[in-house]
């Protein structure tokens, strides 16, 4: 677990983490793979009208900080925030401070 949720989160979390994610039926997971794979959204980025926060982290598995920064410059209204951390799920790894950029950004819209 430590490839998605980075060495930060303590024992519990990852124990947590790691039920819930074991929790799903596997005929659930296969499906969602199998068609995953070929979503591409980046067309319709550009369509997205409320305000929206891009979130990631530094060596996250689902692609570099560029490749999100590139993603999120389509998104008009976007703002871009960077975490350490190096983990796949930003809001698994890092919630208190996915937590407070939240409410910074909520607030200021």
């Amino acid at each position: 677990m430590s490839g998605r949720l980075g060495s930060d989160p303590p024992p519990e979390a990852t124990a947590w983490w790691t039920e819930l994610i074991g929790s799903a039926h596997t005929s659930t997971v296969v499906g969602i793979m199998r068609n995953l794979i070929e979503v591409d959204v980046t067309s319709d980025l550009a369509n997205i009208q409320c305000p929206t926060l891009v979130m990631t982290t530094t060596g996250s598995g689902l692609g570099s900080v560029e490749a999100v920064r590139d993603w999120q410059r389509l998104i008009p209204r976007s703002e871009f925030v960077v975490l350490d951390n190096g983990s796949y799920h930003v809001a698994a790894a890092k919630p208190d401070g996915c937590t407070k950029a939240v409410r910074e950004f909520i607030s200021r819209h």
